[in-house]
């Protein structure tokens, strides 16, 4: 999966979760989402890819354990976490 690691900046957060195809229900008062969360069902790292130029799009690769990749377009949310480093 390296090819999916390079970058064009030093990142300073991971991503830690994807929420997409989020919607409501007005009959149950109630919203659905299925969310990607690092560590759970799977999960190993969510990588983010930037747009490449006009006509392309951000997208989300979500990698599992046994190095099946789900690509995602157009999340709902995405949520950031600060890298640590050593002081």
């Amino acid at each position: 999966m390296d090819e999916f690691r390079t970058g064009y900046y030093k990142p300073t957060h991971v991503i830690r979760t994807v929420t997409h195809n989020w919607f409501w229900s007005p009959s149950e008062n109630s919203e659905g989402y299925v969310k990607f969360v690092v560590g759970e069902k799977g999960v190993v790292e969510i990588i983010e890819h930037v747009a490449g130029g006009e006509g392309d799009k951000w997208y989300y690769d979500i990698v599992f354990e046994d190095d099946s990749v789900t690509r995602l377009f157009n999340p709902n949310e995405v949520t950031f976490e600060k890298i640590k480093t050593e002081s």
